[in-house]
């Protein structure tokens, strides 16, 4: 597609304009710790055994916080 054609030629925040919200929001785990582990649990629901996190540090994002605020609630 189109946004393909600008990431090769460099254009990086054009192609990132052009991808859907919907499909950043379905890709993308994002939101409260509730929000986030019931998105994990839709990838379990339908078949993931073992979902795999990568933990962005972005400014007022503590990492240790949050792997146990998303740990699962038993």
């Amino acid at each position: 597609g189109e946004h393909w054609e600008q990431w090769e030629a460099g254009d990086r925040q054009g192609a990132l304009e052009k991808i859907p919200d919907h499909v950043v929001d379905e890709l993308i785990i994002h939101g409260s710790y509730d929000e986030c582990r019931a998105h994990i649990q839709r990838y379990v629901d339908n078949g993931v055994t073992t979902p795999a996190l990568a933990l962005l540090p972005f400014p007022g994002v503590d990492i240790d916080e949050a792997i146990e605020g998303l740990a699962p609630r038993v």
